[in-house]
């Protein structure tokens, strides 16, 4: 084997692995660089967290010192220390484990629309801390050994070929459910459509529900690896089945049959076996549940669109108000695998008219019963990635427009109140204290602000009769709360079922929860406490809306939620009670394993609030910038490498050594390198940091690349000389800063990127007015903009977006030797023909200002497709193209194991250019097709794309030492790329 082939299959393996740990070289994004940082060390985790949030971070530490030892427990396992770093300043609740470098990451903000009972930072805390077990098992073994070669992503080979992301993420949330009393398996929000699926006998093969498929909707990798693995515990009666999983392939990684089918080995079912299992009896215990509940619900159906892919319309609201052109309509939210979230309004014959693109993570629309529609936004417009906001926006009934009450707020959840003066939000801020905040509906000025009690979580409010009602979620349940002045009084009882979606009419209370097992529309009287269920819903009922004697919800099938609307009269109320719940007969089967074979306690005796043995230091970024935490025996390059053809590999990848870092914030990223590239040995740096307030800095340098060139234009001849010096080294070295800012809103993610960069090579070029040589300096400055909607799942490209790039260059202190270069491009995208095709325009051009000038700047133009670059340097020039994104499906064919093939990306192209020139006026042009299919590897969970460009291009001449010669005009080209 070739010295080329086999650099690159081991660039295709580190590449395979890159993400395989849940983050392999993954960061969630920066912090504001204003911030300052603090730690505190327990006895196994080292806190990071903004000064700012200091009694949250002692909360974080003692749930995670609290849980750590049960959650350890079924995986047989005792991770070591581990850093974990908290980041308050986004409203997107999430988290994340990564092993490269090796760190938890905390998104402490808690999520304000789910309507789970869940105490955030212990069911953070709890499935994050799983995931750290996981990963913990491949450090042990031959990854041990592996790790003195790689560093830490040695871990990545093994999670990134032997572990599913759905086992994964099942497992954490297992870990929820047998710990608490409103993890995920507890929830029905969480189960609908797996139980929508096996009572219309939708049984998928394993292929299509554990990867996916682009024509039918597939639950997620949390609900699908949940149930598998609930299942296996009531199956086999073992309590630890899933440390197997990661433990037999990592104790006997010599033997292909164990490590590839660890489930089977120790169990003979393997995990498919498990799946096909546990379909019909999933069904049974659903279709038991059905027959208990009797004659369901069934609405009106206002929409008459035919709904043929999975599509959810929500939050449905009739408008009463005479002077708006939608009085007696619906607005509602329509998203789904054909279409990224819009608002829609539904006439009163059933047809569907588009209002606008709309955010996707919003609050449900809440109406005042006059000339406003509300909701909470979460928006982006600055250049921190891990700060964002979330807003206040209505509707105006009257004029169409949508205002924004509040700006720079953490605002959730609005409820105008009775007169319509104020407005009643959540309010979540980065210290971890939690207000129920009234804000001016005209002004947006701050009027009020109580706390919540008990450092409890405020998730929605309401008013009804003047009075204002929340749910409000505490560390032993969640139950609605009057307020009265600065006060909270619970007239519920504290429980672990779902209640959201409250609002309030008449005399009574409406929300949605979970109560008996299935989403369903409740009322509760607070004056009598009186608690009633209105609907009995097969599937699921949500987003309820009363109006006069009306009751307009979302009802949930195998296809997604349709809007219905049934009469008060016709419904037939069921009294409920908060403290009978539903049990979730798999949920409560893992819980009772656990509680019987758990040998450990729950650490309720730590004390993180004491300051003395548990002190908060000062966390110093500047001497924690670096953290090497990776390298490779041979010289990659690793942002060309995520980006990677055939074409490119073979020049990123050469015998060498390199070392990667990464602190543990995020910040700031290294990566030094050694090569022995063409017979020399180079050396390359580069570094990427923000320096002030969030303005990014990208310092690259190389050596040795080549020797040095001296340039001199010999007029008498008429040609270029070069000379090369061979005694010296070839040095180069750019200086990027770039200020990237988001403005995302409205359902559109918008970019704004000012860059400049100043480069520098020690190469030397003849200048007669100076008579001597003098070095090139490049400085380019420009500014991108970018708008687009998100790309709906079935989609290649996206339905609508634009942008333009500005861009120009100059060489400063070289004389006479070069001029000025300007540069614009702007692309558009456009709706295809059919529905989930799209269309993509673009042009581009570019001057250089060579008057009086000997040479050439490096040109941003690039030829149409088939050419592999400017003939010449380019003078004027510009390109116009279009690209035409037709996505086909291939029916989800599995060859067995080996091959799943999801769909085929077909991209017919045609581009046209003109360059002007020295040598005159040249016109290139191509088209052809790039050609994708979209396919799962060796059920490995990310999806892969490979596939061809075809293009055929105009005659292509070039002039060599032994005269013209003519390059084919049929060019092909490999393309491949993996999704992680």
């Amino acid at each position: 084997m070739g010295r080329n082939i086999r650099i690159f299959l081991i660039g295709i393996t580190l590449l395979l692995l890159a993400n395989g740990a849940k983050g392999q070289f993954y960061s969630l994004g920066g912090d504001p660089e204003r911030l300052s940082w603090r730690i505190i060390k327990s006895e196994n985790y080292s806190l990071i967290y903004p000064k700012e949030a200091d009694s949250l971070a002692r909360v974080y530490l003692f749930e995670l010192e609290r849980i750590r030892d049960k959650v350890n427990e079924p995986l047989k396992i005792n991770p070591k220390r581990i850093p974990v770093v908290l980041h308050p300043y986004t409203t997107l609740s999430n988290g994340s484990v990564a092993w490269a470098p090796k760190r938890v990451d905390l998104i402490t903000s808690p999520d304000p629309y789910d309507g789970r009972a869940d105490y955030w930072a212990r069911h953070l805390a709890t499935h994050e801390l799983r995931h750290v077990a996981q990963i913990e098992h491949y450090t042990k073994g031959p990854y041990k050994v592996l790790y003195y070669l790689l560093g830490e992503q040695s871990t990545g080979i093994g999670l990134g070929l032997l572990v599913s992301k759905y086992v994964m993420e099942g497992d954490a949330v297992v870990a929820e459910t047998e710990l608490s009393n409103s993890g995920r398996g507890r929830s029905a929000d969480f189960n609908k459509y797996l139980r929508a699926m096996y009572l219309n006998d939708d049984f998928r093969n394993w292929d299509r529900i554990s990867l996916g498929s682009y024509k039918y909707f597939t639950p997620d990798i949390y609900t699908f690896g949940y149930h598998i693995e609930a299942y296996m515990r009531y199956q086999t009666q073992q309590y630890s089945i899933i440390s197997n999983y990661f433990y037999i392939p990592v104790k006997y990684w010599y033997n292909p049959y164990r490590f590839l089918y660890p489930i089977k080995y120790t169990n003979g079912v393997s995990m498919t076996g498990f799946f096909y299992h546990s379909q019909k009896v999933l069904k049974n215990i659903w279709m038991e549940d059905l027959i208990r509940k009797g004659e369901v619900t069934s609405p009106q159906i206002v929409s008459n669109k035919k709904i043929r892919y999975y599509t959810e319309l929500i939050s449905p609201i009739e408008v009463n108000c005479p002077e708006s052109k939608y009085h007696n309509q619906i607005i509602a939210i329509k998203k789904g695998y054909k279409d990224a979230p819009k608002m829609i309004r539904i006439d009163s014959t059933g047809k569907e008219h588009f209002m606008r693109f709309f955010g996707s993570y919003t609050s449900s629309l809440v109406y005042d019963s006059d000339k406003r529609l509300y909701w909470s936004e979460s928006v982006r417009h600055n250049a921190a990635d891990l700060e964002d906001f979330s807003v206040i926006k209505y509707l105006d009934l009257t004029t169409g427009r949508v205002h924004r009450l509040s700006w720079k707020s953490k605002y959730f959840n609005p409820a105008p109140s009775t007169d319509l003066k104020s407005v009643a939000v959540s309010e979540y801020l980065p210290s971890g204290e939690c207000y129920l905040t009234y804000i001016d509906a005209h002004s947006g000025e701050v009027i009020k602000r109580i706390e919540a009690p008990e450092n409890g979580q405020i998730k929605e409010n309401a008013f009804l009769n003047g009075r204002l009602y929340s749910t409000i979620v505490m560390e032993d349940g969640m139950a609605i709360y009057l307020q009265s002045g600065d006060s909270f009084t619970r007239i519920t009882p504290l429980q672990h079922q779902s209640i959201s979606r409250l609002r309030g009419d008449g005399e009574k209370l409406y929300f949605t929860s979970d109560l008996d097992g299935v989403l369903n529309i409740y009322t509760l009287n607070p004056a009598t406490g009186e608690l009633q269920r209105l609907t009995n819903s097969k599937y699921g009922a949500d987003y309820p809306h009363i109006t006069q004697d009306t009751l307009y919800y979302s009802d949930y099938s195998l296809n997604g939620y349709s809007i219905g609307k049934i009469a008060l009269s016709d419904l037939h109320p069921v009294k409920e009670d908060f403290t009978k719940p539903y049990k979730y007969p798999l949920a409560e089967f893992i819980t009772s394993q656990q509680q019987d074979s758990t040998k450990v306690a729950t650490n309720d005796t730590i004390n993180t609030f004491d300051r003395e043995k548990y002190p908060s230091k000062y966390y110093s970024k500047a001497l924690h910038a670096f953290r090497i935490h990776s390298w490779y025996p041979l010289y990659l390059d690793m942002s060309q490498l995520q980006n990677f053809s055939l074409e490119t590999i073979f020049k990123v990848a050469s015998p060498g050594i390199t070392l990667l870092s990464q602190n543990s914030l995020g910040s700031i990223k290294a990566q030094l390198s050694y090569a022995y590239m063409n017979k020399r040995h180079t050396g390359h740096l580069s570094l990427n940091t923000r320096i002030w307030g969030d303005l990014n800095a990208e310092l690259k340098l190389t050596l040795n690349q080549r020797e040095q060139y001296y340039y001199l234009i010999d007029y008498e001849k008429g040609k270029q000389i070069i000379t090369i010096d061979q005694s010296t080294p070839l040095f180069t070295s750019s200086l990027s800063l770039y200020y990237p800012l988001t403005f995302n809103s409205g359902g559109w993610y918008r970019v704004l990127n000012p860059q400049a960069a100043l480069g520098f090579n020690n190469d030397a070029f003849y200048s007669y007015e100076d008579k001597e040589y003098r070095f090139k300096y490049e400085f380019r400055y420009g500014v991108t903009y970018g708008q687009v909607l998100p790309t709906a799942h079935s989609e290649i490209f996206p339905r609508w977006g634009f942008g333009i790039s500005l861009f120009g260059a100059s060489s400063p202190w070289t004389g006479e030797n070069f001029g000025h270069l300007a540069y614009a491009s702007i692309y558009a995208y456009l709706p295809g023909i059919i529905r989930g095709q799209g269309l993509k325009l673009s042009a581009t051009g570019q001057h250089q200002f060579v008057d009086g000038k000997m040479y050439y700047l490096g040109d941003y133009a690039t030829l149409p497709k088939g050419y592999s670059s400017l003939l010449s340097p380019s003078e004027k020039y510009f390109k116009v193209g279009a690209e035409y994104a037709i996505p086909i499906y291939l029916g989800d064919v599995s060859l067995g194991s080996i091959l799943y093939l999801k769909r085929l990306q077909l991209i017919p192209f045609g581009e046209y250019a003109k360059d002007i020139n020295t040598q005159g006026e040249q016109q290139f042009y191509s088209f052809g097709s790039d050609i994708l299919i979209d396919f799962h590897l060796f059920r490995l969970s990310y999806p892969f794309s490979m596939g061809m460009r075809y293009a055929h291009t105009g005659p292509q001449n070039i002039n060599t030492t032994t005269g013209p010669q003519s390059l084919s005009q049929n060019s092909f080209s490999f393309l491949f790329n993996i999704s992680f």
